[in-house]
């Protein structure tokens, strides 16, 4: 028996130091914001290749512009932002998109997401998003956190949120 557990730590031990440390998503994951726009492999999400890619999410199309804008006025990773407005709001379809001009869900407290929601609607479309995404810039992109630590202060209460934006950054990234 103790010949057993021996090799089993032997085997293990050889595994874990010749082994990848990380995936590309893990990696991905765990970048800080410093690190971010490094770690996110290098692609320029254009609005042509966005707007292919949501043709049949038309309440995406409308939005696609502006993330665009305001991303490259903030020097934020397209594809993250973009990854939050489909998670948060359901491809664009959440009452809070439409009805607030919410589409990243900006302080939508799970015990009451519709009423404690920030409500961009007295905001033209455009400016509604750009504020949005000054707004992520400032509270969660500009502390040097995880994309982990991120998920873990934008959506508590979900502990894979940060698992869900990665898959959607990677499916936009190889479908655009």
């Amino acid at each position: 028996m103790k010949r057993i557990i021996i090799l089993a730590t032997i085997l293990a031990i050889v595994l874990l130091t010749t082994l990848p440390k990380t995936s590309g998503t893990e990696s991905l994951i765990n970048a800080s914001e410093s690190q971010l726009p490094n770690k996110i492999p290098e692609y320029e999400a254009t609005t042509d290749k966005l707007l292919q890619y949501f043709k049949i999410h038309t309440e995406m199309r409308k939005i696609v512009p502006y993330i665009v804008k305001g991303c490259k006025q903030e020097n934020i990773p397209i594809l993250l932002i973009t990854a939050i407005a489909i998670q948060e709001s359901g491809w664009g379809t959440s009452d809070l998109a439409g009805n607030k001009k919410n589409y990243f869900g900006i302080s939508a407290y799970d015990w009451d997401p519709y009423e404690n929601a920030s409500d961009f609607s007295k905001y033209t479309l455009e400016e509604a998003i750009i504020k949005s995404i000054q707004m992520i810039k400032k509270d969660y992109l500009t502390h040097g956190w995880t994309i982990d630590e991120i998920g873990a202060k934008y959506c508590p209460t979900d502990p894979k949120w940060s698992e869900h934006i990665t898959s959607i950054m990677n499916d936009l990234q190889n479908n655009t």
